[in-house]
């Protein structure tokens, strides 16, 4: 099924792309441009940012823990012409849901070099600026293409980015308008000479509208499907190369908060697989009224916004759902946000790792304030007040985030 998607993703982009240069050859020709000749690319755009953080957190009963880390991206477009583009972005760790690198990692101590590799790396085909529509095709390593209202990460954390193939389509470049997106993935391509085992993927698809008026203001609403393919039964070891299981999630066994079972349970190395098939439904809005209690909301910078994600095969603890509003008062801003992740909601390989430590069984509730010093740098507190294992070993969770930013 996911080859199938790839596949044909990959030749609905082909088949635009030779459109497109089949009038620039022949374009080319009458010019006298040979085969093979390129043309000086009409634009390239660095972008990059640092952010220095420090962290307290406590978890139970054990001694709070003060730590640093750092994260560090440097990015580069190049527009090759009016379709196509180019994107490549580095970036410290190598975590696939965070860019954090631990100051003085124990795990590699002595201040020793530090991983900085690749973030995201892919081409991408462009409908024409003078069409009366918005679609872009993407290969390679992608940033996520789903919507994420007030930008939450209950299903996918914001560092993650996708390997396969994405295609992002908007009705019209101007509101009210609707939208879809479609992806392909491979989380794990498995290929055991000479057998071809079964690969892991994800395939989603998204529907949404964007709905605006004078008297309403301003709504994003969206609707999704993604289905995990050939997770469950599955070595956590696939998902995440140094997985582990939970230390405090007794009595179950669970990987980032996500039901599993050791295949011999009498091994003395035990080897875990997931439990649960992953085939989601996600749907959520934001908001930005036009007028909030007599006042106008755009001058106020309100927003709310809510994200639900529901897994089919979740059983009792099949929900997840994070909620809130953002304050944005020129250089301050404010966030408020209440978080709930059953445990086989979804993959908590993938889910925002900063809230509550990360993964799934948690709850609680996440407060922000930020302060824009200047036009490129950000002063920000972060603080998660909740649980962990609630439907295992419960104990509260607490972290705090005090991050510098610099960005250009």
């Amino acid at each position: 099924m996911v080859r199938f998607v790839f596949q044909l993703v990959l030749l609905i982009s082909l088949a635009q792309a030779s459109s497109a240069s089949a009038s620039g050859a022949s374009s080319g020709a009458s010019s006298g441009a040979s085969f093979g000749t390129f043309s000086e690319p009409q634009q390239i755009q660095w972008k990059g940012d640092f952010r220095y953080r420090i962290v307290q957190q406590k978890e139970g009963s054990a001694d709070s823990r003060l730590y640093q880390q750092i994260r560090a991206r440097l990015g580069l477009h190049v527009d090759i012409d009016s379709d196509f583009s180019v994107g490549l972005r580095m970036a410290t760790a190598s975590s696939a849901i965070s860019g954090n690198q631990l100051l003085g990692d124990e795990s590699d101590p002595g201040m020793a070099r530090r991983t900085f590799g690749i973030d995201q790396a892919f081409g991408s085909w462009s409908a024409p600026e003078d069409s009366d529509l918005s679609l872009k095709v993407s290969l390679g390593r992608v940033a996520n293409p789903f919507f994420a209202p007030g930008g939450v990460q209950l299903l996918y954390d914001s560092d993650l980015a996708f390997e396969g193939v994405s295609l992002e389509f908007k009705t019209s470049p101007n509101d009210p308008s609707a939208f879809l997106n479609l992806g392909g993935f491979i989380l794990s391509e498995n290929y055991d000479a000479p057998v071809d085992t079964v690969d892991a993927g994800l395939v989603g698809i998204e529907a949404g509208w964007i709905l605006s008026g004078d008297t309403a203001g301003k709504l994003i609403l969206h609707l999704a499907r993604h289905h995990f393919l050939n997770v469950a039964g599955r070595p956590i070891t696939g998902l995440e190369r140094s997985a582990r299981i939970d230390s405090l999630s007794a009595p179950f066994d669970r990987y980032r908060g996500n039901s599993v079972y050791a295949a011999d349970p009498l091994a003395t190395s035990k080897t875990y697989l997931l439990r649960s098939e992953f085939v989601l439904t996600n749907a959520g809005f934001e908001w930005t009224p036009s007028a909030f209690f007599g006042a106008a909301a755009e001058d106020l910078g309100f927003s709310f916004f809510g994200d639900w994600v529901q897994n089919d095969y979740g059983g009792d603890h099949r929900d997840a759902v994070e909620a809130g509003f953002i304050l944005n008062r020129g250089l301050i801003k404010i966030l408020v946000a209440g978080v709930f992740k059953g445990s086989d909601s979804l993959l908590g390989a993938f889910t925002d790792s900063d809230f509550v430590g990360g993964g799934t069984d948690t709850k609680g509730t996440k407060l922000g304030l930020s302060y824009q010093a200047t036009k490129h740098t950000e002063l920000a507190l972060t603080s998660f007040i909740g649980t962990r294992g609630v439907s295992a070993t419960s104990r509260d969770y607490n972290s705090q985030f005090l991050d510098f930013s610099l960005r250009f």
